[in-house]
Parts: structure tokens; C-alpha cells; sequence
């Protein structure tokens, strides 16, 4: 045992001791918990956190254990992890390098979508009948997004390519947090109460499982239900209703967009741009950007 009393250690000495001491006596556990922020890397790597009603650890499996899986992992999984604790001293942390990935059921988050989703779909929400017909030439499309976020640089950037005549109004709001929710179906029905665009989109640039659920929340899908207005990509990173309506990212959401419309994020729009007439550079003026600042408690 190290006496700690009186003695000042350099940030790399206690990190060292940390580093010898949980390695030494962390090895080859076992850890049941729900996969939060699954990120697999190009170089074939698995990078996730664990996590349970109290805590979370970070984890990683690497290319030589991760080609030993029979399935790709996902979040909202349950699973069971076997591997050893190691300590990265450059960022003072710790995590778990899995050897070994074993499903363990449904986490709490998914078992509640699924949940949500069954009963939705028996109220009908989910009847593909209920599309609605995109106009092709839209001249308006309203986008309900964060004005500041990745989601609607992208959409920009494929308006500037395919088709800068439209007049594109965002309508701001949160897409992560308690209120982003709440305040994204008020948007979605304000747009409507106006009515705003041609052809409506919501959504943000991606994220977590936890940091998409307000895109699964169920006055969002109920607002969209509800919306005179189409939606021709119903999310930009198209997962959180995925996760919702247990589909495949290349389907939107209730089912109610355009059968043509079946892509993600700013492929999404890009799509549904191709049929329109590709406007002269010179003209790039005439793009709008209507941006409502009269923030959130004036538009909803």
C-alpha cells in the first residue's frame, strides 16, 4: 500500500498508480449494460458506451474481436460485454476493451419506442395510405432544424447545387433537450396554420439514440400525422424515426413521404431536387433564406 499522506504527485505518477491498479485487478469481467452512441470507425474499430439506469462506461472492441461477431451492434441493445478495464493516461479515463459481444434484449429506450410504435400504429398512424402526393416543383419548402446546425448547411449546400429558386424558410428549434420536442410539433403546426411552404422537412445532422428521441417523441409523430403540409425527408439523419418505426434509414417517417423520397439527410433533398430545373448560377440571388428570428415563443 502507497502512502499517500503528505506526498504531491505528478498528474502522470497518480495516473500510472490508477492505470496499475485497475488493470491489475479488472480483467476479464464481465458487464451487462445498454450501447449508447455506437460509433464503428473505418478502420473496422467499435466505439460505444455502456450504460445503465445510474452510470456509464466507455468501451471499445477492436478490428480482431470486432470481425468475430456474427451482427453489427446497435444502440437501444442490451448486451453483454467480456473484456478488461484499461486506463488512457492522455485523457485521465477509463473503459473496457470488449472481447466478446453478446445480445442480452432489448434496452429500456427501444422496449418504449417499440412500445409507442404498436400503439401508434394501432390508432393508424403508420397507414401508408395516408401519404401525400410531393408537388414536384416546390416553391417553398419550410425546414424545422436548428439555424445554426450541420443539418441545414447541408440542405443549403444542395439547394446552391440543384435548384436555387426556392425559397427556403427555416423555422428554429432546438433538436436535442427536454423542450426540443415540444417546441418541434408547435413549429410543425404552426407551419401549418400559416401554411407556410410547399413541402416540409425536420430533422438535425445525427446524433446519439438519446440524442435523436425528440424525433420519436409522440406529439412529433402525432404533429406529422396530423400536417396538411408533405414532408419530402421527415429526418435529416433519418434514424430516430427508425428507431421508432423499426425500419430501414432509407424510409421516413408514418410512412407519409413520397415513395421517391426514401434517402437520408441531404441526399434526401437532393433527390427530390433532381426532377427540378436547374437554375443559372447567375442567378443565385434569387435564393431566399428566410429565416424566422422572431424566435421560439414568437412562432409557436
Amino acid at each position: 500500500m502507497i502512502n499517500m499522506q503528505g506526498r504531491c504527485f505528478k498528474i502522470f505518477e497518480i495516473t500510472s498508480l490508477i492505470k496499475e491498479t485497475l488493470e491489475s485487478q479488472f480483467y476479464s469481467v464481465m458487464l451487462e449494460g445498454e450501447i449508447s452512441n455506437f460509433r464503428p470507425s473505418s478502420t473496422g474499430h467499435y466505439y460505444f458506451s455502456l450504460k445503465d439506469s445510474k452510470s456509464m462506461i466507455s468501451a471499445v472492441m477492436f478490428k480482431n474481436a470486432a470481425k468475430n461477431l456474427d451482427y453489427i451492434p446497435a444502440d437501444g441493445e442490451l448486451v453483454k460485454v467480456k473484456g478488461d478495464i484499461s486506463v488512457y493516461p492522455q485523457r485521465g479515463s477509463y473503459q473496457i476493451i470488449c472481447s466478446s459481444i453478446e445480445k442480452s434484449g432489448e434496452g429500456n429506450i427501444l422496449a418504449e419506442l417499440e412500445k409507442r410504435k404498436k400503439r401508434l400504429a394501432e390508432e393508424g398512424l403508420f397507414n401508408p395510405d395516408l401519404k401525400k402526393q410531393l408537388p414536384r416543383f416546390p416553391e417553398k419548402v419550410a425546414v424545422v432544424t436548428s439555424p445554426t446546425g450541420a443539418a441545414i448547411k447541408d440542405i443549403l449546400r444542395v439547394l446552391k447545387r440543384r435548384n436555387n429558386k426556392i425559397n427556403l424558410i427555416i423555422l428554429p428549434a432546438p433538436v436535442q433537450g427536454n423542450e426540443a420536442a415540444g417546441i418541434i410539433a408547435k413549429q410543425i403546426r404552426y407551419a401549418n396554420s400559416v401554411n407556410i411552404a410547399d413541402v416540409l422537412i425536420i430533422g438535425r445532422g445525427g446524433g446519439s439514440l438519446e440524442d435523436l428521441l425528440p424525433f420519436s417523441d409522440e406529439d412529433v409523430v402525432r404533429a406529422v400525422y396530423e400536417s396538411e403540409i408533405p414532408f419530402a425527408a421527415d429526418m435529416l439523419d433519418a434514424k430516430a424515426f427508425c428507431h421508432l418505426l423499426r425500419l430501414r434509414a432509407d424510409h421516413g417517417v408514418g410512412q407519409r413521404a413520397d415513395d421517391r423520397v426514401r434517402h437520408a439527410g441531404s441526399n434526401a433533398f437532393h433527390v427530390y431536387l433532381t426532377d427540378a430545373p436547374r437554375a443559372d448560377d447567375a442567378n443565385l440571388n434569387h435564393l431566399k433564406l428566410l429565416t424566422f428570428v422572431l424566435r421560439f415563443r414568437r412562432t409557436i
